[in-house]
């Protein structure tokens, strides 16, 4: 019958082998102030070790259910003719003014890094076209580890002109990436849930309860040849 301490210590190297905890982040600018904001001087993600460089701005909906914005965009509508998604991430050198005619970018930064389930969602006008890179260093440093293009958009309904027509996109890359560059024509394009997630592999730093299990193993393991030596 195995013992005790051969139990622990198998349920110990069990534990130090499985991953380390997954943890994903969405960027979902739900929370942002109806007036369009420069995201490199007011970021909410500050605190999750998200940034943003210059062009990128917050903007939400001018048909908002809630505290209605100066965007021209929505993502479905409810029974009262309001969009059910309020924020969303814009490129633009100045969102207030006329487009500037030539191809523009920012970056965001991810401190901790992210390695799997890259996904967005992006709306664009009918003349826009851009790109979306992800990189392995902070602001577009190091190896380039993937491509999204993104294609023009399309006049929709009720509102001609406004851009409602979204399209999800995703990339799937190897390695770890702390950065990612949004190019396209200035003032063309929106972005939404942009999902990223840090799927930690390879040898993990094992969590605390793994090593808890661990010195308990070794404890066991200690005790139990010193039993055996009377």
């Amino acid at each position: 019958m195995q013992s005790m301490a051969q139990k622990l210590i198998a349920s110990a190297c069990l534990a130090l082998t499985l991953p380390a905890f997954a943890g994903t982040t969405l960027l979902d600018f739900e929370s942002m102030p109806a007036a369009t904001t420069d995201l490199s001087t007011a970021n909410p993600y500050a605190a999750q070790g998200i940034s943003f460089t210059q062009n990128a701005w917050s903007m939400v909906s001018k048909i908002a259910q809630t505290d209605p914005g100066e965007g021209n965009f929505f993502r479905g509508l409810d029974a009262n003719k309001k969009s059910l998604t309020r924020g969303a991430l814009h490129l633009a050198v100045n969102p207030a003014a006329p487009p500037v005619g030539s191809v523009q970018q920012f970056y965001i930064n991810v401190a901790e890094g992210f390695d799997t389930d890259f996904s967005l969602l992006y709306a664009a006008s009918i003349t826009g076209g851009g790109q979306v890179s992800i990189f392995s260093d902070a602001d577009g440093q190091g190896q380039q580890l993937g491509v999204l293009d993104l294609s023009s958009g399309s006049v929709c309904e009720p509102r001609e002109g406004w851009l409602c027509s979204w399209t999800e996109a995703s990339l799937q890359f190897s390695g770890k990436a702390h950065s990612i560059r949004f190019s396209g024509d200035d003032g063309q394009f929106l972005f939404d849930d942009i999902r990223l997630q840090l799927n930690q592999g390879g040898n993990p730093v094992p969590e605390p309860g793994a090593l808890a299990l661990s010195l308990a193993a070794l404890g066991a393991l200690a005790w139990n040849r010193k039993r055996r030596a009377r």
